[in-house]
């Protein structure tokens, strides 16, 4: 089992520990939140993909390559009605996760 922190602010900013620490903008649309990421593990977005390219000797794998479209995506998570809790929807054959208002 793993653990992870999001914390939202009212500024649309949010800040996520999730193997490593994230910032980024938030939007809401009903009940559906959407993450934008902005700077990983202290990187910016732009430098953080440059970089794992570059780590590439050819094609990336499909796995790593996958991981890389995945982060140029905004995360998406279903409020719940009473905004208690947030479930994020994980990438096909990833397990999601499930944030609970502390």
């Amino acid at each position: 089992m793993m653990t992870s922190a999001l914390q939202f602010s009212k500024d649309k900013t949010f800040s996520m520990f999730l193997v490593g620490p994230m910032k980024g903008t938030w939007q809401i649309t009903g009940h559906n939140v959407a993450l934008t990421i902005s700077e990983l593990m202290g990187k910016k977005m732009s430098e953080f993909v440059a970089m794992a390219r570059s780590n590439y000797t050819n094609d990336p794998s499909p796995r790593n390559k996958s991981v890389l479209d995945e982060l140029s995506k905004p995360m998406i998570g279903v409020l719940s009605s009473e905004g208690k809790t947030l479930t994020m929807k994980p990438p096909a054959g990833k397990a999601g996760l499930v944030y609970m208002k502390g």
